[in-house]
């Protein structure tokens, strides 16, 4: 079991205009970051916005928050520095993920874990094409996942940025990665039609 000396920070990432937009006269990040707040281990939280959306909507950040801001998500993550022992990254974009999720995977790291990741069942049917778009047929929905933020990383395993797409970091061990399974509420907003479905789950509470 690893002691926790140092507050856990979660990063909300806001790479498009979505996370900006309003429920209730809330912007979706900050709805985001009230899941957090709720967690058990009280994780500091930063926000980084990429610098254009940034540009555009700078008069819409609170002081809430420590705010960075950089060309990419890319060069934020290759520059970052890791100054607690866990770091957690999540798309503010998905304002629901439930506080368990959070806790959860702070735990699995407290527990040995060096990365763990929510994943979901994917729903929908998947094919196969080829270079020419031809369907070929199509894939097995049991074998494959879908793969969403919130990600956890145990910082002192932190070997440098992954070029595997799916995660951030590579780690001393790349079989000591896990995942947790997730839900509905997890949906990300992409277009202002999804806000329908956002304020309905909370208004289920």
């Amino acid at each position: 079991m690893r002691d926790l000396i140092s507050q856990p920070i979660v990063y909300l990432l806001i790479e498009d205009e979505a996370a900006l937009f309003t429920i209730d006269g809330i912007y979706v990040y900050q709805i985001a970051a009230e899941q957090v707040e709720k967690s058990e281990f009280k994780p500091k939280i930063k926000v980084f916005c990429v610098q254009e959306i940034y540009e555009k909507f700078k008069n819409t950040f609170t002081q809430d928050f420590e705010l960075i801001t950089d060309s990419s998500l890319s060069n934020f993550i290759k520059k970052l520095s890791l100054d607690s022992q866990i770091i957690i990254f999540h798309n503010a974009a998905r304002p629901l993920v439930p506080t368990r999720i959070y806790d959860q995977g702070i735990k699995m790291i407290l527990q040995g874990v060096d990365a763990v990741k929510q994943q979901h069942v994917v729903i929908d049917t998947l094919k196969q094409t080829n270079d020419k778009k031809f369907i070929l047929g199509t894939i097995d929905r049991d074998a494959v996942k879908a793969i969403t933020t919130p990600e956890f990383y145990w910082s002192q395993n932190i070997v440098g940025p992954s070029e595997d797409f799916g995660w951030f970091y590579k780690v001393l061990n790349e079989k000591n990665k896990e995942y947790i399974f997730g839900e509905l509420e997890s949906t990300r907003i992409r277009s202002n039609r999804d806000l329908f479905l956002i304020k309905a789950l909370m208004d289920q509470g």
